[in-house]
């Protein structure tokens, strides 16, 4: 198994904690899917972490995808949401460290915060022609 989607399954902090050892000791994982779980800053950066050491995408962008569309809605939802936050934000500036495919992120209408949105701006910092849609 190289992929997995554990995305809005309530997982919150101590979910992250009892998730962090099968992250870090995986050989085979490259892509999981974390959004949507009400992570706190300290579980986020944990992963987030452990995601740059193993090179694994923690938002689901395979190592081959450029494009990276975070709205809302944007998959066909019926409804609009679920929305990223704060803690989303970090576990995507993780993922812009280990996925160099990209070019572009568009995060429209979602809630990752003034900190969050000024850690993705520094995460993108330098990196030509890149586009981050906030």
């Amino acid at each position: 198994m190289t992929a997995i989607s554990l995305q809005a399954n309530a997982l919150g902090p101590e979910g992250a904690k009892a998730l962090a050892p099968v992250i870090r000791d995986s050989t085979s994982i490259t892509v999981i899917d974390l959004r949507y779980n009400s992570l706190d800053t300290e579980s986020a950066t944990m992963l987030a972490n452990i995601a740059k050491e193993k090179k694994i995408s923690l938002c689901g962008i395979t190592p081959d995808q450029s494009v990276a569309d975070f709205t809302p809605g944007a998959r066909g939802a019926r409804d609009w949401g679920p929305f990223m936050g704060p803690g989303d934000a970090i576990l995507l500036t993780a993922d812009l460290a280990v996925r160099a495919s990209l070019t572009s992120i568009i995060l429209r209408w979602n809630d990752i915060g003034e900190e969050g949105e000024a850690s993705l701006r520094k995460a993108v910092e330098g990196r030509s022609g890149f586009k981050l849609l906030l």
